[in-house]
């Protein structure tokens, strides 16, 4: 079977089991997304990723694990970006399925899934750009360590603190964004103690309650941390008395900060000047209202 390009297949959910020959060669294939696809045993991802020589964008939506799986690989010489969301398996409690990713141009992973227990990355010093949504998941991110940009979900952060998942020094991150409604100052905390380079914090949403018990601790736990950030976004500020809070600690804490942009949703035209007024520690920070 010969594919040019691009081949994207969206398949009812467990329609039936695919057996992937093993003689299967997709030698131009390019772009190869998947929907509802069921995979049967150990061996059926890897002989059909690895039969695709040139293959650069893999995406797997929605795919199935039969209980026979307890190794899911991704094994491609060429691949630059992966994508793996919504994955499900037979008895989701009982069963333990690790995922194997080899990849050595791999430059981009999205991931969103809880079916995975454990993680091997053999090849992945190229990864460079993350997005990360999952529930508990040990050894993800040993194979994370390398990358610059980072984009995860506040749910994730909170479960990484709960469980206590050890994390590497992530030496090379320089953007962060968290995404999500949730806002954890505990788990956000945990996860910035190993951007020992991070420059620049994105929130998608800042929380609506203040703690002054848990950021006071925060300052000390993050004291090394404001010595670099040099750029902070808020996506979403309603002009709560919280928020107006948390804006304030920023400023009063990131030494170097150049830039704190503020995206205003809520709130009178005073929530403006207030931000505009509020003092700064560091003398370059420019503080924009969009």
């Amino acid at each position: 079977m010969q594919v040019t390009h691009d081949l994207k297949l969206d398949l009812p959910l467990q329609s039936c089991d695919f057996k992937v020959p093993t003689e299967a060669c997709l030698p131009n294939l390019k772009v190869f997304h998947l929907k509802g696809f069921v995979f049967s045993d150990d061996e059926s991802s890897e002989r059909l990723f690895s039969s695709c020589p040139t293959l650069e964008d893999l995406a797997l939506q929605s795919c199935y694990l039969r209980v026979g799986c307890h190794k899911f690989s991704v094994s491609n010489p060429s691949l630059k970006r992966l994508t793996i969301t919504s994955t499900v398996t037979d008895f989701l409690l009982e069963q333990k399925v690790e995922l194997v990713i080899n990849a050595p141009r791999l430059v981009y992973l999205e991931y969103s899934s809880s079916v995975f227990h454990s993680h091997q990355f053999v090849d992945v010093q190229l990864l460079a750009e993350a997005v990360i949504y999952l529930a508990v998941a040990t050894n993800l991110f040993n194979g994370l360590k390398n990358i610059q940009s980072l984009q995860i979900s506040s749910d994730s952060l909170l479960i990484l603190a709960c469980h206590r998942v050890p994390l590497p020094p992530f030496g090379k991150l320089m953007e962060l964004k968290i995404v999500g409604w949730e806002f954890n100052t505990i788990g956000l905390c945990h996860f910035l103690m190993h951007c020992c380079q991070l420059e620049t914090l994105i929130f998608q949403k800042i929380s609506d309650e203040w703690d002054p018990r848990t950021w006071a601790l925060a300052a000390h736990l993050l004291a090394s941390f404001w010595n670099h950030v040099k750029d902070i976004k808020i996506l979403s500020f309603g002009g709560e008395e919280a928020h107006m809070k948390l804006v304030q600690y920023f400023l009063n804490n990131a030494l170097v900060l150049e830039k704190l942009t503020i995206h205003i949703t809520g709130g009178e035209q005073h929530s403006k000047n207030d931000l505009l007024s509020l003092p700064r520690a560091s003398r370059e920070c420019q503080v924009v209202i969009l």
